[in-house]
């Protein structure tokens, strides 16, 4: 073998070494950003379900307001 060709396996197997390290650390990247997604699912459902947590006594306060408001008027007359 002559120099160049040992220089040119050197670097091929540096940059297969490379390669793996870059490979590997894209999956673990990979794994995080599924986790955070899957997270961030989490998370806005749970805010769907206080969203209509609070809506549903302010529509019930909204209908008793109504139901009273004849009332109160009847009441005054």
């Amino acid at each position: 073998m002559t120099s160049t060709e040992t220089d040119d396996a050197v670097r091929r197997c540096t940059a297969i070494t490379d390669y793996r390290k870059r490979l590997l650390q894209h999956k673990e990247l990979h794994s995080r950003v599924c986790a955070v997604r899957d997270n961030l699912r989490g998370a806005k459902k749970e805010f769907g379900k206080i969203k209509d947590d609070l809506k549903s006594p302010q529509s019930v306060g909204q209908i008793i307001g109504d139901v009273l408001r004849p009332l109160d008027n009847e009441r005054c007359k």
